[in-house]
C-alpha cells in the first residue's frame, strides 16, 4: 500500500514538522507521550545516570573521532583529553541538577563507568575512515520506488565511514546486554532505515550498512570481547533490500496516515494496526506478526513463534554455521520469519539440515 499523497493544507495543518526514529519509537509505544513531547513540545528535562553516562560516552567519541578525521594519529595525550572530555561532561551534568543518579548513583560512579567503556573501546577500537561526525539532517525523502514521502524524516549520525567508496553509518551504543537478541531487533532495523532514508536523500546514493557499535559497560568475566558489532546490510549480494526498509516504511505510512485522519485499511477494506514491538509481554509476537503481514504472509501461529525463539537462541549452532562456512543467505521476506537465526548478523539459514 502507498502512502497518501497530502494535499497542501494537510500537509500545512500536519501536527509535526518532521518524523524520527524517537518519534517513530514513542508513537508505536505511548500516543500520549507522543502528544505531549512531538505536538505539544513538552520535554522532561530531568535524565537518568544511565542516560548521562550514555550522553557523555558519546560525546567522548566524538571528540576522538573529529582527531582521526583531522588526520592525526591518536596519541596517549589524546585518550587524556577524550577522558577530559568526559569528565568536564560529567561534571556540568552533575551540577544542572538535571541527574537523577538515586540512592546508589552518583557523578564519581558514572565517570568510572565511562572511563572505563572507553578503555574497553580503546583496546577494540575499530578501523572507521570518518566522513561526518555528531551529523544532524532533516530531509525530504523518497520510498524504495523513489515516490517523495510527505513528511519530512530526521536522523542523526553518530559517524558516517567511507569503506572503499561505500557508506557505512555507526552509532555509538553503551550498553549493560548486548542487543542483537530478540528485543534488540526492532529498534536496530527501524533506527537503521530511517537513516538509511535520509543518508540517501541527503547524499544521493544509498549507503551499505549499518553498524551498531555497542560497548558493554560492565566487564565481562569470561574475558570475551567488550566490543560488539551489530551489521545491517541493507541489500543483500542479489540486490534485494533488506526487510527493515519496507517495514519502516509501512509503519511510516500508517502513522502518517493516522495523524492524517486517514483510517487504516488494505486494498479490501480491512483496517490494520501499528505494531508494539517495545511492549514487554507482547512486543515479540507483535512485530512478528507485523513483520508477516508486510511479507504478504498469514500471521505465525504461536507454535511457530515459539519454535522461532528457540532457533534464534540457539547460539552455538549459529557459531557452528558461520564459522563452517555452511550458511545461505535469506532473500525472501516471507522465509526470513522462519529462519533460524533471524535478527543475527547475516539474517541467513545454514545450508546443513543437521545444523538446521
Amino acid at each position: 500500500m502507498n502512502t497518501p499523497k497530502l494535499k497542501p493544507e494537510q500537509l500545512a495543518s500536519f501536527p509535526v514538522a518532521h518524523l524520527s526514529f524517537s518519534a517513530i519509537r514513542t508513537y508505536l509505544t505511548d500516543r500520549q507521550s507522543f502528544f505531549k513531547r512531538y505536538i505539544r513540545l513538552e520535554f522532561d528535562f530531568k535524565t537518568s545516570a544511565s542516560m548521562l553516562e550514555g550522553s557523555v560516552y558519546h560525546k567522548a567519541l566524538e571528540s576522538l573521532w573529529n582527531i582521526v578525521k583531522g588526520g592525526g594519529q591518536i596519541t596517549e595525550e589524546h585518550w587524556r583529553f577524550v577522558n577530559d572530555v568526559a569528565h568536564r561532561e560529567i561534571v556540568q551534568a552533575a551540577e544542572s541538577g538535571k541527574i537523577e543518579f538515586g540512592k546508589t548513583g552518583s557523578p564519581d560512579k558514572s565517570l568510572k563507568v565511562v572511563e572505563q567503556a572507553l578503555k574497553f573501546y580503546r583496546a577494540e577500537m575499530p578501523d572507521y575512515n570518518p566522513t561526518h561526525i555528531e551529523a544532524r539532517v532533516t530531509v525530504q525523502c523518497a520510498d524504495l520506488n523513489g515516490e517523495i514521502l510527505p513528511v519530512p524524516i530526521k536522523s542523526v549520525y553518530d559517524l558516517l565511514s567511507d569503506r572503499e567508496g561505500e557508506i557505512d553509518i555507526v552509532d555509538h551504543k553503551l550498553v549493560t546486554t548486548f542487543g542483537d537478541d530478540d528485543d534488540g531487533s526492532p529498534a536496530f532495523e527501524l533506527q537503521a532505515a530511517a537513516c538509511f532514508f535520509t543518508a540517501w536523500a541527503q547524499f544521493g546514493k544509498q549507503p551499505s550498512r549499518m553498524i551498531f557499535d555497542q560497548v558493554k559497560k560492565s566487564k565481562n568475566m569470561d574475558k570475551s570481547p567488550q566490543r560488539r558489532p551489530f551489521i545491517i546490510d541493507f541489500f543483500d549480494l542479489n540486490g534485494q533490500p533488506h526487510p527493515c526498509l519496507p517495514r519502516f516504511l509501512e509503519i511510516y505510512r500508517r502513522i502518517v496516515m493516522e495523524l492524517s485522519g486517514f483510517p487504516i485499511v488494505d486494498e479490501n477494506g480491512l483496517p490494520r494496526f501499528l505494531p508494539n514491538p517495545f511492549d514487554q509481554l507482547g512486543g515479540r509476537e507483535s512485530w512478528q506478526d507485523f513483520c508477516n503481514e508486510v511479507a504478504g504472509g498469514e500471521p505465525l501461529t504461536k507454535e511457530e513463534i515459539a519454535a522461532l525463539k528457540a532457533k534464534t537462541n540457539d547460539i552455538e549452532a549459529y557459531k557452528q554455521a558461520k564459522e563452517s562456512g555452511l550458511w545461505l543467505p535469506c532473500n525472501d521476506p516471507k522465509e526470513l520469519l522462519r529462519c533460524p537465526y533471524y535478527g543475527r548478523e547475516g539474517h541467513g539459514r545454514p545450508t546443513s539440515p543437521i545444523i538446521y
